[in-house]
């Protein structure tokens, strides 16, 4: 037994040591764009697990076939090349870790002369993963070539959109894994067959809540990558589709806002946002038969407004501690926030109530159409008063103060309705009697004629 324990201490002590002479190996892409980096040994697949086994030369060739998908979904069958493809192309540095535990991390490296990437993956993943990652690495790789001074995000729901929409294509050709069995690829003659099924049996996501996945309820965040598939796919099939969203993703690094580069590349088919959301709207009803506009009751229209005027943020109390969540209210922010983060916000309100007008109980309407023109006048009177500098300490202190008390007077108009008692639909019978009761009241009051 002592012997058996002494080899046992001694296989501890050389655990770390037999770990860390594991043997790593570099594998590059056939375009050199690749750089892989992981260990030579080949974990073995979980039973029953959806998270493929990856191996560096594996990797390398299935990022290069992602990329070519999303060069092809981009470029269309007439090859129309990208303005800055072109141009000097940033590496892609992919790290694969020994530890299933690791986390997703997609790291930016400037350069002196182009913006590299580096991604650090568990050597174990599932395939919709792995393509999510890589499309939108090449998606930021492409808009971030010619920035110098800022780095562009890319909106979720095109990430994740087109990410689906790759690999909607084949995905048994994209993600390779060794000691498979040959087996005949099936194309997907219907890509969004599955999508159709799934919402119609769920709320399928409004456009703004594709814009702002943020805010969304654990249930909509679970739809949330059938939507985006959804709306990319839609957008894709546009007269010129596949060209305006190349132009959109070309003037991206111009623009602060996503919504700004959007309009420029799909202009030949919107001029405002509120087209787009009309145009989302009749897309899912012909999708599925579903009116996603369809009237919300008294209560649920009283709490999407509140939603809807409460901004969440995350606030910080230790340093390493996980951030808790927090509303805001709209006086809180035009009182404490700089300008530029009230723009922002208070523009994401605006667009949530327009959107949000649509399905409320009559009644309400008008209390959101006043919410939406006070926020309006206010940010058309701070812009003007920004482009004019003309505005002076005591200028900004009126008009915040201007605009809380307009907001408060709404606040009290909110809580009034929220507190008013709801009128019990009444059934065919009460009906009928009700109108009875009121012919017989006006055969009695009416005079007689002689």
């Amino acid at each position: 037994m002592l012997k058996f324990l002494s080899i046992l201490f001694c296989a501890t002590l050389l655990a770390p040591d037999l770990f860390a002479e594991q043997e790593f190996v570099t594998r590059f892409s056939l375009s050199k764009q690749f750089v892989v980096y992981g260990p030579k040994a080949v974990p073995a697949r979980r039973f029953q697990s959806q998270r493929v086994p990856l191996d560096a030369g594996m990797v390398a060739v299935s990022c290069e076939r992602i990329k070519q998908a999303v060069i092809a979904e981009l470029e269309g069958t007439e090859r129309q090349k990208l303005n800055f493809s072109n141009q000097g192309e940033g590496k892609i540095y992919a790290v694969l870790h020994p530890k299933v535990g690791q986390p997703v991390i997609i790291t930016p490296i400037p350069t002196s002369e182009n913006l590299n990437y580096r991604i650090d993956l568990p050597n174990q993943i599932e395939a919709a993963r792995l393509i999510e990652v890589i499309t939108e690495t090449v998606l930021l790789e492409m808009v971030n070539r010619r920035s110098t001074d800022q780095f562009t995000q890319i909106p979720r729901w095109l990430m994740q959109g087109m990410a689906a929409q790759v690999q909607s294509a084949a995905p048994e050709t994209l993600v390779l894994e060794q000691h498979l069995p040959m087996t005949r690829v099936k194309l997907r003659p219907d890509p969004i067959a599955e999508i159709r099924k799934t919402l119609k049996n769920s709320s399928p996501l409004t456009f703004d809540e594709l814009s702002w996945p943020e805010i969304l309820s654990p249930e909509k965040a679970a739809r949330y990558r059938e939507c985006s598939h959804l709306l990319v796919h839609e957008l894709l099939h546009l007269k010129n589709g596949r060209a305006c969203l190349r132009k959109m993703l070309e003037v991206l690094p111009n623009h602060p806002s996503w919504q700004v580069a959007f309009m420029r590349g799909f202009e030949s088919h919107f001029r405002q946002l509120v087209e787009v959301e009309k145009w989302w709207e009749l897309t899912l009803v012909n999708l599925t038969g579903r009116d996603p506009n369809q009237v919300l009751s008294h209560e649920q229209s009283i709490e999407r407004i509140d939603a809807a005027l409460n901004v969440p943020v995350q606030v910080f109390h230790d340093f390493g501690a996980l951030p808790d969540q927090s509303n805001l209210t709209l006086q809180e922010i035009v009182s404490n926030w700089e300008p530029a983060r009230q723009t922002q916000a208070l523009l994401k309100v605006v667009s949530q109530l327009r959107v949000l007008r649509l399905r409320v109980q009559p009644e309400i309407v008008a209390l959101v159409d006043d919410y939406r023109t006070v926020l309006e006048n206010y940010l058309q009177n701070q812009e003007k008063g920004l482009l004019k500098r003309v505005f002076t300490r005591s200028d900004l202190a009126e008009l915040t103060q201007s605009i809380c008390r307009r907001l408060n007077v709404l606040d009290q108009k909110r809580t009034a309705l929220r507190n008013k008692p709801i009128p019990k639909p009444s059934t065919r019978d009460e009906a009928i009697l009700s109108a009875l009761e009121i012919v017989s009241e006006r055969s009695v009051g009416s005079p007689t004629k002689q």
